[in-house]
This record gives C-alpha cells, structure tokens and sequence, in this order.
C-alpha cells in the first residue's frame, strides 16, 4: 500500500512540476500580450489626446492590462516621486526588477529595453511609432513562442510522466 502511495506521490510530483514549466511559459506569452495592448492603448491615447507619455503611464495602470499594467503603474509613482531621473533611467531600473520577478523571455525583455531607452526623449509623433513598432515586434515574439510551446507543450506533460515512471522503476 505504501508503495502504490508512493508511486501516485513521484508521479503526481513530476508532472506537477512540468505543469509548473507550462504555466511559467503561458504567463510569459500573456505578459507579452498584456504589453502590446498597453503600448496600443498608450499610442492611441497620445496620438488623440496630444499628453505627453509620463501623464499617461497612470491612466494606463488604471486601465489593467495585467501585469503591463502593474509596470506602468510603478513607473508613473517613480515618476511622480520627483527623483529627478528620466523617464529613460527610471524605465530600465523598473524593467531590470520587473524581468527578475516575471521571469520574463529574453526576447520580451529586448523589446522592452529597445522601447524605454528611446522613449522620453523624442516628439510625441515619434513616441507614437516607437510604441507602434514594438508592439508589432511583440506580437511576432507571441506568434513565435505560441508556436515553440504549443511543440514542447506535449512533450513537457510526457517528459514529467516519463520522469516519474523511471524514478518509480528506479527505487523499485
């Protein structure tokens, strides 16, 4: 009896821990997703209203958009702070903190540098198609990734299976 409890314990923590592997890997991709509608929203917003981006960072955190949201939301309280640093300086410090707590894919974390190091620094037009841009480049990332994991989704459930199965054999 011990032993069939021990066989469900391996198996079930084995595949447990692939399980934890493809929630890590779905989170990155909405996160991504999460950015490319923030960075939709806020070109929208600067295009017809003409406020300049630091002003919309709030209305942006206030809208959701998940966790872009929350990052938007740490940047507009760092700008309100009166640090006297630049939307640039503060935008890189946030995103270094932000990528380590997410987990974020190297890719993701690229585009996001790409965007926070051109951004407060150019008219609002310019601004816009940065904005633009980057979240075209996400939604390429997304495509690319939904595909890679959509391959190894499978294989990480067999492989965490697998895995259990072969540690059951081994103590056997």
């Amino acid at each position: 009896m011990i032993t069939v409890i021990g066989v469900i314990f391996i198996l079930f923590a084995c595949t447990a821990f692939t399980m934890r592997k493809i929630l890590e890997q779905r989170r990155q991709i909405d996160t991504a997703r999460d950015f490319v509608q923030a960075f939709s929203y806020l070109a929208g917003k600067m295009e017809f209203t003409l406020e300049p981006l630091p002003s919309l960072l709030d209305q942006a955190a206030q809208e959701g958009f998940g966790e872009a949201g929350n990052f938007f939301k740490i940047l507009a309280q760092k700008l309100e702070d009166g640090s006297n640093k630049t939307l640039r300086e503060i935008w890189k410090d946030t995103l270094y903190t932000y990528a380590q707590r997410l987990k974020l894919s190297p890719q993701t974390v690229r585009i996001l540098k790409h965007v926070g190091s051109r951004l407060g620094q150019a008219a609002s037009n310019i601004e816009i198609e940065i904005l633009t841009c980057a979240g075209k480049e996400l939604e390429e990332e997304i495509l690319a990734r939904e595909a890679e994991f959509s391959k190894n989704e499978k294989l990480l459930k067999s492989s965490g299976i697998l895995v259990g199965i072969l540690i059951v054999i081994f103590f056997l």
